[in-house]
């Protein structure tokens, strides 16, 4: 998986819980997907699709916003409705962020499931 270009060394200290797969809403045309209830990045404009195909995400707080890293975007913000996102949606359900967790979004095309991608809070 790669985060700012860079592939992710995969340290085996590195330890994370799956919250499950998030319910997107996948884009054909333009190859991305967007989570749905309005949530977006923001870098140079609000973009609802973002996501995109093979492309894995970092989460993390930076003051009251939760800050995104990775594929094309480098850095931006989650919104929803120009506000900091609270939760996201899984096929387990609605999965509150703890501010002081970190996160991944984890492509799972690799292992056949094209246009999917898994939450996981990442413990150490």
């Amino acid at each position: 998986m790669t985060v700012n270009g860079t592939a992710l060394d995969a340290r085996p200290w590195l330890t994370a819980n799956s919250l499950g797969r998030l319910i997107v809403e996948y884009d054909h045309d333009t190859c991305r997907a967007k989570l749905p209830g309005g949530l977006r990045v923001e870098c140079d404009g609000a973009q609802p699709y973002w996501l995109e195909l093979g492309h894995g995400y970092k989460l993390s707080r930076n003051c009251d916003d939760w800050a995104v890293e990775g594929g094309s975007w480098g850095w931006a913000r989650l919104t929803v409705n120009r506000a900091p996102v609270a939760s996201l949606l899984t096929d387990h359900g609605d999965r509150e962020l703890d501010r002081h967790s970190t996160y991944m979004v984890v492509p799972l095309d690799h292992i056949g499931f094209p246009a999917a991608w898994e939450l996981l809070r990442v413990i150490s």
